[in-house]
């Protein structure tokens, strides 16, 4: 998804809300803003939550998205169960 935002006269860019909502930034949140390749910048959660149930213990990426290990393990156990049903 690409938007174009202008930076403020204070130096502050607000993120839309269909982006924070899909990552799980809410307003208040700490984020991470880094350098990114190409002159760009990532920001992403300060605090690894999972996009699921937003736990913040053992969370690991995963093509994007901040998943806990209960999570993933929930994840894995319907995926097998699906494969036996067919």
């Amino acid at each position: 998804m690409k938007e174009f935002k202008k930076i403020s006269k204070s130096g502050s860019l607000s993120i839309p809300i269909k982006l924070r909502r899909e990552y799980g930034i809410n307003s208040g949140d700490a984020v991470y803003i880094e350098p990114f390749e190409g002159g760009g910048f990532k920001v992403r959660p300060y605090v690894d939550k999972c996009c699921l149930c937003s736990s913040t213990e053992n969370v690991k990426y995963v093509l994007g998205k901040g998943i806990c290990l209960d999570c993933a393990e929930k994840a894995v156990k319907l995926f097998k169960e699906a494969e036996l049903d067919e």
